[in-house]
């Protein structure tokens, strides 16, 4: 925001305020890509069907649709499925949604995940239904991440430092994604606290910025936030060690690789263990004879 000081007559000053309006999100294409979910009968949807409930989805977000030459409008690609969640097979369903968004033909901008789920029991009409309603509340979600992420993506270091501190968790969480993609210490406390779920998809976003910034002072916290989780996503977190590096990082992978009770943790955390050495302790170079 910009202030001038314009002087009146009689001594008056009127302070104008400029907005700076932000770069206006435009999309040129959407495709849904194979999936379980456009073609499910149990659904009621065709695929035809759930674009256009994800393109009025996006509108509302204000992601406007515009002709496909418009050079800087956004490119959207996305993979809706649906399956039974492995906790409750019988009355379940999980809706799982990714949304990857490309500007200009420059390479993936910003990828959005989701998951609902939704209760399938009752005949069908009834897990119609709910699973309308489930698909309406997965893609308004995806919508949402996505507005808020390109939003992010247009505005500068300064203006997303201080969205980290914004009423909306989702414009919080953009902000710290945005910065730790330009390396920006700013975003470290934020993505640190989003560590504190027990959310494992919004786990594994915030790794993946963590790594993306690349700060070994995260180390401790994400040890923290593997606890009790299960085997898969541990297992990513000593990958994601490996990749900061640090003293904490290699001390937490010796132990794994030597005391785990699980045999694919140990090998995972011995590979993970060797990468981190031989990329942040590489062996000299021998004299040439």
């Amino acid at each position: 925001m910009r202030r001038a000081l314009l002087a009146l007559g009689g001594g008056l000053l009127l302070t104008v305020v400029a907005c700076k309006r932000e770069p206006p999100l435009r999309f040129s294409s959407l495709e849904l890509l194979s999936s379980e979910l456009v073609s499910s009968t149990e659904l009621g949807l065709s695929g035809e069907a759930v674009e256009a409930k994800l393109a009025a989805a996006l509108k509302a977000k204000g992601l406007t649709r515009v002709e496909k030459d418009d050079a800087a409008a956004v490119r959207l690609k996305g993979a809706l499925g649906l399956h039974a969640s492995e906790a409750t097979e019988d009355s379940t369903t999980e809706l799982e949604g990714v949304l990857a968004a490309k500007a200009g033909g420059q390479g993936v901008v910003l990828e959005v995940r989701a998951v609902v789920a939704a209760d399938a029991s009752g005949d069908l009409e009834d897990r119609r239904g709910k699973l309308q309603s489930a698909t309406d509340q997965l893609l308004g979600s995806l919508a949402g991440q996505l507005a808020a992420g390109l939003r992010a993506r247009g505005l500068d270091a300064d203006a997303l430092a201080k969205e980290l501190t914004d009423k909306d968790p989702l414009r919080q969480r953009a902000a710290a994604g945005a910065l730790a993609e330009r390396k920006d210490p700013r975003a470290l406390p934020a993505l640190l606290a989003a560590l504190r779920t027990d959310d494992v998809d919004q786990l594994r976003q915030v790794l993946g910025q963590l790594i993306t910034l690349g700060d070994a002072a995260a180390v401790p916290d994400i040890i923290e936030a593997a606890r009790g989780k299960d085997a898969v996503f541990q297992r990513e977190v000593v990958f994601a060690l490996s990749a900061l590096g640090g003293d904490e990082a290699e001390a937490y992978l010796d132990v794994m690789a030597q005391g785990s009770d699980q045999a694919l943790m140990r090998e995972s955390a011995q590979r993970a263990l060797e990468e981190l050495r031989r990329k942040h302790h590489p062996r000299p170079k021998e004299p040439a004879p």
